[in-house]
């Protein structure tokens, strides 16, 4: 039974309906509840801000590396470049630096091609998720989920208010029931136990309110029809979302170990590596005329174009 509370379309009012009776009788214990909604609300606070600070900090690494870039809007060499691209090469470093590129686009080769794997899969994605068979099947489920929200907010009002009703009619029945409910669901979330929370919640509802989630999801579906099985296409989403990934960390992978090995071949520590292939690299394609290591770049320009594979 585990996903099937959590897909309960009303199973998000009778959360509030549970909090709200707590709240109403203003009994501290009974809050206890409220620390579960409050953990999955910070959970997705934090989830969202881990969102914005990468959003920031590729913007920030941007931003740094225009403040840090190999040349002026002239064209001029930058001092404070070196934390990038390093020091200016000399012509034994420089040889140094293109016997490890040479040895590295030999690995990049296998790079190359299972990047070319990978994009393959994601071509394939796109066409999959542009069938017209998911397309139909997305609109039904905007259709009936727009259609459900609406019932369960118009039912949310009315139920709030017999709620409120009922526990002016008798506020010590909901008082208990509301101090019971905390004591029950706390050794539950003190595990962490969401499970065991949910069908708490369920049964907390139909005791105390009369009201059953259950009945509301099928009034729901009544009212605004059910969302088709996925089709296949969805499977094979899946399969080829599955098979991009696992491509893409071998791409990684390779990457990682072509560079280790290409800086162990050319005795120069990794990050200094790192820096000179940059500097290279960034020289190849027009962004180190000024270079003070321009010339000596220019003189083995044709060494360079045949290991271009690992830049």
């Amino acid at each position: 039974m585990p996903s099937s509370f959590a897909s309960l379309p009303s199973f998000r009012s009778g959360i509030y309906l549970a909090a709200l009776i707590a709240a109403a009788v203003s009994i501290a214990p009974a809050r206890a509840d409220a620390q579960l909604f409050k953990k999955l609300k910070d959970a997705a606070a934090s989830k969202a801000a881990d969102k914005f600070g990468e959003k920031a900090g590729e913007k920030a690494a941007g931003k740094a590396a225009e403040r840090a870039g190999v040349e002026s809007s002239v064209g001029e060499e930058r001092p404070d470049m070196a934390a990038l691209l390093g020091a200016p090469l000399t012509a034994d470093t420089l040889d140094l630096v293109l016997k490890g590129l040479g040895v590295m686009a030999v690995s990049m080769e296998e790079r190359d091609r299972l990047a070319e794997q990978q994009s393959s899969w994601e071509t394939k994605l796109g066409e999959l998720r542009s069938h017209p068979e998911v397309q139909r099947w997305n609109e039904r489920e905007r259709l009936v989920g727009r259609c459900t929200d609406a019932y369960f907010g118009e039912l949310r009002v009315t139920r709030d208010e017999e709620v409120r009703k009922r526990m002016q009619a008798d506020p010590m029945k909901y008082q208990a029931a509301a101090m019971k409910f905390a004591q029950e669901i706390a050794p539950l979330q003190a595990r962490g136990d969401n499970e065991a929370v949910m069908k708490a919640q369920l049964k907390f509802l139909r005791d105390v309110t009369g009201i059953d989630p259950r009945v509301d999801s099928t009034n729901a579906r009544g009212k605004c029809g059910a969302v088709p099985p996925k089709p296949i296409q969805f499977a094979q989403i899946d399969s080829a979302e599955g098979r991009s990934k696992r491509l893409a960390t071998q791409v990684r992978a390779v990457e990682a170990q072509a560079e280790a090995k290409a800086a162990a071949a050319a005795g120069i520590p990794g990050g200094r590596f790192a820096q000179a292939r940059e500097r290279v690299l960034t020289w190849l394609y027009g962004g180190g005329r000024r270079f003070s290591d321009s010339a000596l770049l220019a003189s083995k320009k044709p060494d360079i174009e045949q290991i271009k594979k690992a830049l």
